[in-house]
């Protein structure tokens, strides 16, 4: 069977240049094909990857984000806290600066 099949193949390349064109042009198309097929798996493999890293990427951003966003609650909270207790300082001097300011009014009125 093989024998009969290299005999025809023999055969067929000596009939004429236009069936040995065919063979290579065959040939070619043959390895372009695989090629393509190769080809189209390895494309589908970097946009996998590419998906992949892009998730990784994103959840990395979204993790420093986060982090980032505590930072600036702790900050503001750090500078509510001092503001109130500022507030409250200058609250009790007001309070003893009206006192102060009450009790020599009363003072004056009780002159008159």
């Amino acid at each position: 069977m093989i024998e009969q099949l290299k005999e025809f193949g023999n055969w067929f390349l000596k009939q004429t240049k236009t069936n040995q064109i065919a063979v290579l042009l065959l040939g070619i198309l043959s390895v372009a094909y695989f090629d393509r097929a190769d080809f189209k798996k390895e494309l589908q493999a970097l946009k996998y990857d590419r998906k992949r890293n892009d998730s990784t990427y994103v959840a990395r951003i979204d993790n420093l984000n986060r982090d980032f966003q505590i930072k600036i609650n702790e900050c503001n909270k750090e500078k509510n806290r001092i503001y109130y207790e500022q507030n409250e300082v200058y609250r009790k001097k007001f309070e003893e600066v009206f006192l102060k300011t009450d009790f020599i009014y009363q003072q004056e009125i009780q002159k008159k």
